[in-house]
């Protein structure tokens, strides 16, 4: 089943709609990231239990070196 979620700002159509066959989708790897699902940060230990809806917006942040 196709759903339509907002991912990182912008309207993207899925044909999965559990949260871990969502990223494998986007072809997000196993780095370091922060997930939040309308504006909630979601630990990793919850990934598998997850099943997005449609128009979720998730948000995908990746640690930044600065200084």
């Amino acid at each position: 089943m196709s759903i339509s979620i907002i991912y990182n700002g912008k309207q993207t159509s899925l044909n999965n709609s559990q949260l871990l066959e969502a990223l494998r989708e986007l072809n997000i790897k196993n780095e370091q990231f922060a997930l939040a699902i309308n504006e909630t940060f979601v630990p990793k230990s919850e990934y598998s239990t997850i099943t997005l809806k449609h128009n979720d917006a998730l948000e995908i942040l990746t640690p930044m070196q600065g200084g």
